[in-house]
């Protein structure tokens, strides 16, 4: 590591350069095992980019999420600098591919509060990371660490934001809805998720369950099919089954509830009009 220099430490337990320099590569070699060992079990994590707090039992979830799609390499900027309750470690993140070490994506700050030699808060701030900078990271680390939105079960807002997008491309290009066989496990092995988080992110994303969100998309494509669908033998069947119904009581049900009438009052009123 860069910049090793001895200061002043908060407890005569706890070296503060040493747990700098132990905290930074932990986070270099993306090891969960390690980072947790510096933490205390009730550590919240604060994510000021993302606005987000992680906090005990979803902070190890929380960590792999991170290591499993960002890949960076942070440099430390400077010396750790004590507080007083804590220590304040500058960053530089550079783009990795692999074991190379590219440019600078961004610089910042962890401002990492202790109780008993364990690490039990870190806000992480984009920031310029001088002195003047810093003295906002701390005053903003205190005021608004564990304000916003929860991760829940670990799930970070990155993580999130990804499998919602993963997910809006399947129905939306691929119509996965359309399979009248198609279930959460399916979706999420297709998505390279588990089905715990996959079934959290559609909470969290469309305040639905799977099953309510897929029947959303099945229902508008079967309101769709019926504007253009002239009354024939079986007419409504085909419809359901090709919107991705296993059943014309799942549609009709289904359509009910979305639209307040049954498929044949909707497409009456709708061609009246």
């Amino acid at each position: 590591m860069r910049n090793h220099q001895n200061f002043s430490v908060v407890s005569p337990k706890v070296n503060l350069q040493e747990l700098a320099d132990t905290y930074v590569e932990a986070w270099n070699h993306g090891d969960v095992d390690l980072i947790l060992s510096l933490m205390h079990e009730g550590v919240s994590i604060y994510d000021a980019f993302w606005r987000e707090t992680c906090v005990g039992q979803d902070v190890p979830q929380y960590l792999r999420d991170i290591f499993d799609e960002e890949n960076f390499f942070y440099e430390r900027i400077g010396a750790p600098i004590a507080t007083e309750d804590g220590i304040i470690i500058r960053y530089a993140a550079h783009e990795r591919n692999g074991s190379e070490i590219g440019a600078i994506s961004h610089t910042g700050a962890d401002v990492i509060t202790l109780r008993d030699g364990k690490i039990l808060t870190v806000s992480d701030f984009y920031c310029e990371p001088d002195i003047e900078s810093l003295k906002e990271v701390a005053r903003l680390a205190a005021r608004r660490h564990g304000e916003t939105r929860y991760a829940n079960a670990g799930i970070s807002a990155l993580k999130s934001w990804l499998v919602r997008e993963q997910l809006l491309e399947l129905i939306t290009e691929n119509e996965i809805y359309r399979d009248p066989d198609l279930t959460l496990a399916e979706a999420a092995n297709r998505i390279n998720c588990s089905t715990q988080q996959l079934n959290e992110i559609v909470s969290t994303e469309f305040k639905l369950d799977f099953d309510s969100l897929i029947d959303f998309y099945r229902v508008n494509h079967a309101r769709n099919l019926l504007l253009r669908t002239t009354s024939a033998p079986n007419f409504m069947l085909s419809i359901a089954t090709q919107s991705g119904f296993n059943s014309l009581d799942a549609f009709y049900d289904a359509f009910a509830r979305s639209f307040g009438m049954t498929p044949r009052e909707y497409q009456l009123l709708n061609r009246a009009t």
